[in-house]
């Protein structure tokens, strides 16, 4: 009896494809997922690819750069602040600015003490939080290094 019934349900399976099939695909309801089977095709339209978001391109430009007389010297911060810009250019994805900041590096190369400042306040604590996560080069002679940087983004 369990195969008789299997039986009818495979045969009205293909009588509601082979109706489905003589029924005509109306321009108001769109095709359904029997319409394709029967015509051997799939004639869903397919949803608009999506665009990788790609953000801006950012000129970051430290200017104005100064390191104290004890510590590190001024071109291995300049280096490693270009090295590691990445998270300062984050900052600078809502638009163009300029940062003024005065920051102490610790004997082991990390920065504290940060001080930003800028007309967009939101852009200055980004840029003081970023220059936190910056990895300078440790000290030689185990001192700090007080550091004054302008900090300059651009889109293009």
């Amino acid at each position: 009896m369990s195969s008789a019934s299997t039986l009818l349900g495979t045969a009205a399976a293909v009588t509601l494809l082979v109706a489905s099939a003589a029924r005509p695909v109306s321009a108001q309801r769109g095709p359904s997922p029997s319409d394709c089977v029967a015509n051997g095709t799939c004639c869903f339209v397919k949803s608009a690819a999506r665009v990788p978001f790609k953000p801006p391109v950012i000129d970051i430009v430290f200017d104005n750069l100064t390191v104290g007389d004890t510590g590190i010297d001024r071109a291995r911060v300049r280096r490693a602040l270009r090295r590691q810009a990445s998270p300062i250019e984050v900052c600078f994805h809502g638009g163009d600015g300029t940062v003024d900041v005065v920051f102490v590096i610790d004997p082991a190369g990390g920065a504290h003490r940060t001080d930003a400042s800028a007309a967009d306040s939101r852009l200055a604590r980004c840029i003081a939080s970023a220059l936190r996560r910056v990895a300078f080069p440790s000290s030689d002679d185990h001192t700090v290094t007080e550091v004054h940087v302008t900090i300059t983004g651009t889109r293009r």
